[in-house]
């Protein structure tokens, strides 16, 4: 087989990256989808009612047991956390879009979080609000279009909480419009996603519209089926009926009298109930197309389910890249980012010293067959060693000579493993889990040491700094000043340089 350093790269990537899939959990149902290099594996578990009721945790212990047997499922060890982006029900999360003038990317960020102040629904203190770009309004003189979510606190909190107690760890916290659009706009190439949709969900809990434009979330909207119900089954879907042509008809009215122009299509998720109602699109609303969605990859996953496989979907994005909404606690985040780093250093170290071993066992047998060669030869009569053929005997002495001066410095290289090892965790002692490492480089044993990470403001930084000289393990410390950078996620980044003694 042909060795490719490549291939070897490759390989040690995947061992080192986090498989993020998604988890989606409603009122009735928790489903799990991640994609990764062998495809894609999903479950499903039916939840017992009461257990999450309106969007929000009633019964913790059930749901975490629930969640337990998910997660028995994926893997076998219940300690190894699996991470996630949760999808949670839209019932709670209010979203309000908005425009702004073409900024620098800081300026655009704090007047963005300046409006969510300003607009929220709820008291912004209690609860989690996050901003993306969905377009720009070229009749607004170019200004970018901003969607803003929001959520109470309370509710994400628990959701979070049940999780970390069942094994799963959080990248990040979306809900149901997003991902759906997500999976629209990716893999469903049937669709021109250009264009205004409609899109109608007829879900366990209530009925979710939403309207997407240039293939981004703008509006949406949750009615629950509470109140809904009839002497029969027939009088139940009837009722229905009229409530789902009033509210298509409310939503439809609502963005033509907001962006001026009309809905020309839509897209139905409605199990057990797609041709009635896609029937009763063309009967109320003639100028409406319902557009069957069709996956170019994944065309085995059912409406159901477009949800979670756009949770999945965000899953494979870098965490750096994401910028998609995320309604979760700062903390949350941060933890997440930690362990990413943990298990990150802990792979490499694993495979350094694999190499390290590796490489001593092959130059223990190769001297080990050198010497038995030069015992063989140190045999031979002087009268041999005088013939023309002892200058190339001379030459392989010399070769097994710098060889064996190669044994020794493969030595020092052993010994020096252990050093390496004990520094990194020095690094992730001194930094308490308040500072992120992103890169760590140095040249040789003795040179500068530069690390490259980002904590939560400037203070944590030079804590981090102060904190490495009270260590007495290090000499020659500077954090340069001009190095903190401020990143899209309020984050600090800064560059420390300094001597291990």
């Amino acid at each position: 087989m042909k060795f490719s350093f490549k291939h070897v790269v490759t390989k040690v990537t995947n061992i080192a990256s986090i498989s993020i899939g998604g988890l989606e959990i409603t009122d009735s149902v928790i489903r799990f989808l991640r994609i990764d290099r062998d495809g894609v594996k999903h479950t499903f578990l039916a939840l017992s009612p009461g257990v999450v009721y309106e969007g929000r945790v009633k019964d913790a212990a059930q749901l975490i047991s629930s969640l337990a047997q998910i997660h028995s499922q994926l893997i076998s060890s219940p300690k190894k956390i699996i991470h996630v982006v949760l999808s949670i029900p839209a019932s709670n999360v209010y979203v309000q879009a908005f425009n702004l003038p073409q900024l620098h990317e800081k300026e655009l960020r704090d007047a963005a979080v300046l409006n969510l102040q300003m607009i929220s629904p709820l008291d912004i203190a209690s609860a989690y609000s996050d901003w993306q770009r969905v377009g720009e309004d070229v009749q607004e003189g170019g200004q970018y279009e901003i969607l803003g979510a929001f959520i109470a606190r309370e509710v994400v909190d628990e959701f979070v909480r049940v999780l970390g107690a069942a094994g799963f760890g959080v990248a990040a916290v979306e809900f149901l419009g997003l991902g759906i659009v997500r999976t629209l706009r990716e893999v469903a190439g049937s669709l021109d996603m250009s264009q205004p949709h409609l899109l109608a969900a007829v879900t366990n809990e209530g009925l979710y519209l939403a309207i997407t434009m240039q293939g981004s979330l703008h509006f949406h909207y949750f009615h629950p089926w509470t109140g809904l119900s009839g002497a029969n089954e027939t009088a139940s879907f009837d009722a229905l009926r009229q409530l789902f042509v009033a509210e298509v008809q409310r939503v439809l009215n609502f963005y033509t009298s907001h962006w001026g122009s009309q809905v020309k299509d839509c897209v139905l998720f409605a199990d057990g109930f797609q041709d009635q109602l896609s029937a009763l699109m063309r009967e109320h609303f003639p100028g409406v197309i319902v557009q069957q969605p069709i996956l170019q990859k994944f065309s085995d996953i059912p409406l159901q389910w477009f949800g979670v496989l756009g949770a999945a979907l965000r899953g494979l994005v870098p965490r750096s890249e994401d910028t998609d909404i995320s309604l979760m606690s700062v903390g949350a985040a941060e933890e997440f980012h930690h362990n990413q780093f943990l298990i990150f250093t802990r792979t490499w170290r694993t495979i350094m010293l694999l190499v390290f071993g590796f490489m001593i066992l092959i130059t223990s047998l190769a001297s080990f067959f050198l010497r038995q060669t030069l015992h063989s030869l140190e045999n031979e009569t002087v009268a041999q060693i005088r013939t023309p053929e002892s200058a190339e005997f001379v030459a392989f002495q010399e070769q097994a000579r710098d060889f064996n001066e190669l044994v020794a410095l493969l030595g020092k290289a052993r010994e020096g493993r252990k050093n390496l090892s004990e520094l990194f965790d020095s690094f992730t002692t001194i930094s308490g889990g308040v500072v992120t490492f992103r890169r760590i480089s140095f040249q040789a044993p003795g040179d500068s040491i530069t690390i490259h990470g980002d904590a939560v403001n400037e203070a944590t930084a030079l804590a981090f700094k102060d904190k490495l000289i009270q260590s007495g393990k290090f000499s020659e410390i500077s954090l340069p000043l001009e190095s903190f950078v401020v990143e899209p996620t309020g984050r600090v980044s800064f560059t420390v340089i300094f001597k291990a003694k």
